[in-house]
C-alpha cells in the first residue's frame, strides 16, 4: 500500500528467520536433554505430531481454508500473524515451567570471552569429526532440495492455474497430515532403524519433487501435498534423532546450532540451481535439478558411520574436559 512496504517486510522476514533459527537450535537440542537413547524416536515422533496437530488446529480456527478469506486481505493476514505469535507463546509456557535444566557448574568458564573461546574450540573439534561433517554435508544437500520445494510449490501451483482456495486448503491439509504422518512414522520405526527411515524420506522427497514438476490439476496438487508432508515429517523426525545419537549431551546445543548455521549459510544452493535451470531451460528441468541434489545428499548420507562419529565426539569431549582441568590447576597455582 506504500513504497516502504517491501523494506518493512524484508526487515520483518529477516528478524523472523533469525529468531526462528535460534529457537529451532535450542528446541532441537532439548531432545538430547530430556530423553534416553531408547526413547529418542518415540519422543521425536510425538513432538512432531503435537506440533502438526497444534498448527492444524490454529489454521482451521483462523479459517485459512474458508473461501471468504481467499483474497487474503491485509487486516486478515495481520490478525493471522498476531494469533500465531500468541499461539507460540502459549505453547512455550509449559516448556518454561516444566523443563528441569541443571545449571552449569560454578567452576566452569563463565565470562563472555571464555564462552566464545569454548565455542570456537568446539567448532574446530566438530570439523575434525569426519562422520559428523559427512552427515552435515548430506543434510545440507537434502535440506536445500526439500526447502526449495517448500518455497516454490505453492507459487508454481498458482502459476499453472490452481485456485487460491485450493492452495489454502492444501496448506491446512498439510498440517493435519503432518500430525498423522508423525504417528505413522512412530509405528514404522518398530520395523526399521532411523538411518533406513531417513533414506526412505529422501526418496519420498525426490518423488514429491517429480510429482510437482508434472503437476497440472488440483488432484495432482494434493498428491504433492501428501507425499511432501509424509516425507517432510519423517525427515524432520529422523534427522534430529540421528543428530542426537551422534551428539553427547554436553555438545547438544553446539552441534544443533552448528547444523542450523551450515544449513542457513548453504541455503542458496537449491534456489540458485532451481532458478538457473528454470530460466535457462524450463521449470521441470529446475525441479529435476532438485531431485539430483536430494539424491546426491542420500549418497553422502549412506556413507556416514554414526557409531564411529559418536565415539569421536566422546573422545573430543574427554580431551576437552582434561584440558580445562589442566588450565584450572595452572590457574590456581
Amino acid at each position: 500500500t506504500k513504497e516502504t512496504d517491501w523494506r518493512e517486510v524484508l526487515v520483518l522476514v529477516g528478524l523472523a528467520i533469525m529468531f526462528m533459527s535460534t529457537s529451532h537450535c535450542f528446541y532441537n537440542s532439548l531432545l538430547v536433554l530430556v530423553t534416553e537413547s531408547v526413547d529418542l524416536i518415540k519422543v521425536a515422533c510425538l513432538q512432531s505430531a503435537v506440533g502438526g496437530f497444534a498448527a492444524a488446529i490454529l489454521l482451521t480456527w483462523l479459517g485459512v481454508a474458508d473461501e471468504e478469506n481467499a483474497e487474503l486481505t491485509r487486516p486478515y493476514v495481520i490478525s493471522c500473524f498476531l494469533y500465531a505469535a500468541l499461539w507460540f507463546v502459549a505453547f512455550s509456557v509449559p516448556m518454561w515451567l516444566w523443563l528441569d535444566e541443571s545449571p552449569p557448574d560454578s567452576d566452569d568458564e563463565s565470562s563472555v570471552f571464555d564462552s566464545l573461546a569454548l565455542t570456537w574450540r568446539s567448532t574446530l573439534s566438530t570439523m575434525r569429526n569426519t562422520e559428523m561433517m559427512k552427515y552435515l554435508l548430506a543434510m545440507m544437500l537434502f535440506n536445500d532440495a526439500a526447502s526449495t520445494l517448500h518455497a516454490v510449490y505453492l507459487v508454481y501451483a498458482a502459476t499453472i492455474g490452481i485456485p487460491t482456495h485450493q492452495l489454502l486448503l492444501g496448506a491446512v491439509a498439510y498440517r493435519w497430515l503432518s500430525g498423522l504422518a508423525s504417528l505413522a512414522w512412530l509405528g514404522m520405526a518398530a520395523f526399521m532403524g532411523p538411518k533406513m527411515m531417513m533414506m526412505a524420506c529422501i526418496l519420498l522427497t525426490a518423488a514429491s519433487i517429480v510429482f510437482c514438476a508434472w503437476m497440472q490439476t488440483a488432484v495432482h496438487f494434493y498428491l504433492v501435498i501428501v507425499t511432501m508432508t509424509v516425507s517432510h515429517s519423517g525427515s524432520y523426525i529422523f534427522s534430529r534423532v540421528l543428530m542426537a545419537t551422534i551428539t553427547p549431551m554436553e555438545k547438544a546445543s553446539h552441534n544443533f546450532g552448528f547444523m542450523g548455521m551450515i544449513n542457513r549459510f548453504a541455503g542458496f544452493l537449491g534456489p540458485f540451481l532451481f532458478s538457473t535451470l528454470s530460466v535457462a531451460l524450463d521449470e521441470r528441468t529446475g525441479f529435476l535439478g532438485l531431485v539430483f541434489l536430494a539424491l546426491l545428499g542420500m549418497v553422502v548420507f549412506g556413507m556416514v558411520d554414526f557409531e564411529r562419529g559418536r565415539e569421536m565426539n566422546e573422545v573430543e569431549m574427554l580431551e576437552d574436559r582434561q584440558a580445562r582441568a589442566g588450565r584450572k590447576r595452572r590457574g590456581s597455582v
